[in-house]
Order: structure tokens, then sequence, then C-alpha cells
């Protein structure tokens, strides 16, 4: 016998799904998917994680979610599909969040290298200077390795002594 749908409700301040965590209102044969609904701060899903509401013959679920801040990992799934009928919904709500909040327009300025490389130096008496992102300086051993630096760089100095 096919039932009907079953829904899930989930309602708190944080939600964490990690280790292979599942919500899942997922329905076999001709059965329609459940509907998920989660209203949460903040979600988070990590590792292999999943949320979804999805069908075989009979018509996806819906996958609701509201939340301020939304974070998932790309091995994460957030799915309401249906193998052969049609599909459900995934509808993120990010209420009171701007996210142009906070942006600052840079100044489309560039780095002349002609200007910087058009001094000559004497054999062996130049100098670079790395000028980072604005964060500490550099160590005195040496600079560190590109993966230290996620980002550009910032700017450079070239010159003699």
């Amino acid at each position: 016998m096919v039932g009907s749908r079953g829904n899930l409700q989930i309602e708190g301040d944080r939600l964490l799904l990690r280790n292979n965590s599942q919500i899942l209102t997922n329905a076999g044969t001709a059965a329609t998917g459940g509907n998920v609904g989660i209203e949460v701060q903040t979600l988070t899903l990590l590792d292999t994680s999943a949320i979804t509401a999805n069908a075989v013959r009979g018509q996806g679920g819906n996958i609701q979610i509201t939340a301020q801040g939304i974070f998932a990992a790309p091995t994460t799934a957030i799915a309401a599909s249906s193998a052969l009928g049609i599909d459900g919904t995934v509808t993120f709500n990010t209420p009171n969040v701007d996210p142009g909040a906070g942006l600052v327009i840079l100044p489309l300025t560039t780095i002349d290298v002609e200007d910087l490389l058009s001094q000559g130096c004497d054999r062996r008496s130049g100098r670079l200077t790395v000028l980072g992102r604005g964060g500490p300086s550099l160590p005195d051993w040496g600079a560190p390795t590109r993966a230290a630096f996620p980002g550009p760089m910032g700017s450079a100095r070239f010159g003699c002594p």
C-alpha cells in the first residue's frame, strides 16, 4: 500500500549536520516526496551530509529553509527531485540579510611595472619589498610559502639601496 507523504518541520537556534547526517522525506514507488521545513538562525552542512525530499515516480517534495546564515561544504546536498516525475522545489529565505552590506568600492588604479623596472641597479644591490594586505609584517627569516597567502598578496616595490 502506498501512503501519503510525511512532512518534517525543524525549528531551533542552530542546526549542524556532519559525518554523513541526513534529513530526508524520500518516497519510493509512486508516492510523493514529503516536505521539509527548517527555521533556524544558522544551518551548517559538513562532510557528506544531505537534506532531501526525493521521489521515484511521484513528485519530489519541497524544501524550505529559513536562516540568517547557511553554510554548506561542496560535498553536501540539498535536493528535492524525482527520478521519473516532477521535481520538487528548494527555497532559501535569508531575512534581514543585505549581501551588499559592508562592501567598499575599491579604486581602479594599477601599478605601472615599467616605472618600477626602469631604474637600473648595480649588480647584486637591488631589493624587493613585498607589502602585504595590511596584516602583520613578513618574518625576518624570509617570505612564507604561497599557501600562507590564499588571496592577492598586495603590492611590491623594487629599488636600489
